[in-house]
């Protein structure tokens, strides 16, 4: 897949972005690629959580990577930098997902790798 697909790519059950109102509940799309050896831990960050977490911190990785504020449309790539510049250590998300929970409500799920091992100035691992 190539990696600039922007982030409405769907895997699966329709096209969320285009048809958001008509999303059912526990519906999901999901953008993935294999992980790479230059990482060696794994997380999870939903977006609303980081939104709640550190509203400032968020805003200032959503301006860095010029992101959405709900990402929607993002890059894999704008999320690896969104994920960079939130957490301040290199990331590369393998797994993304947009899914409508069961409250109605619209969130987008990352699993990345990271590693501390390496400085941030030679983050660009596709």
């Amino acid at each position: 897949m190539d990696s600039q697909q922007v982030f409405s790519y769907i895997e699966g059950w329709g096209n969320v972005y285009h048809k958001l109102p008509n999303y059912q509940v526990g519906s999901c799309d999901i953008f993935k690629r294999d992980k790479v050896d230059e990482f060696d831990s794994v997380s999870t960050a939903y977006h609303d959580r980081l939104q709640g977490f550190d509203a400032e911190k968020y805003d200032s990785a959503v301006k860095e990577s010029g992101v959405n504020r709900d990402i929607f449309g993002a890059t894999l790539e704008q999320i690896d930098t969104f994920l960079t510049a939130y957490f301040g250590y290199p990331c590369r998300t393998y797994f993304v997902e947009l899914q409508r929970g069961y409250n109605g409500y619209d969130y987008i799920r990352m699993d990345y790798q990271y590693t501390k091992k390496i400085p941030q100035s030679t983050q660009t691992i596709a």
